[in-house]
């Protein structure tokens, strides 16, 4: 059907019109190129990060080793609906959300954190290592 126009009750042959429109349209490409950051940052830091804490944790001179597993999977059971709060909370557009008070600490300005496309990309990055690091760091120990 990608190769047809359809309208209802009829269908006609158009090749690859359909195509070359999706491939010019500037949404669809900018859509795409966010999509393949977000699987590439997640992917360069959910290997190498989990595989050194496994390694830290598994030593024979960790002490607290439940401990640490437990906090490093604790985030993995929280819900969609409380990650997101949580980072809303932390990464919002008012002064007292917890990285403007960081800021605030180097008399830097408040950053409308979710609003820029390099503040935003890096949250969604943190959230991701956040949400899925202890999964992986289990997935290594075993």
């Amino acid at each position: 059907m990608s190769f047809e126009k359809v309208l209802p009750g009829e269908s006609e042959w158009i090749g690859f019109t359909n195509y070359k429109r999706l491939f010019s349209d500037q949404l669809f490409l900018t859509a795409v190129k966010n999509s393949v950051r977000y699987m590439l940052g997640p992917l360069v830091l959910l290997i190498p990060l989990p595989l050194i804490f496994a390694c830290f944790i598994n030593s024979k001179l960790m002490v607290g080793k439940e401990f640490f597993k437990s906090v490093f999977f604790l985030p993995a059971l929280t819900s969609v609906v409380v990650a997101g709060t949580i980072f809303r909370l932390m990464f919002g557009e008012m002064e007292n959300t917890l990285m403007n008070q960081f800021i605030g600490l180097f008399s830097m300005e408040p950053i409308k954190w979710l609003k820029n496309d390099g503040t935003a990309f890096g949250a969604l990055l943190t959230l991701a290592c956040w949400r899925w690091m202890g999964v992986n760091i289990l997935y290594f120990l075993s």
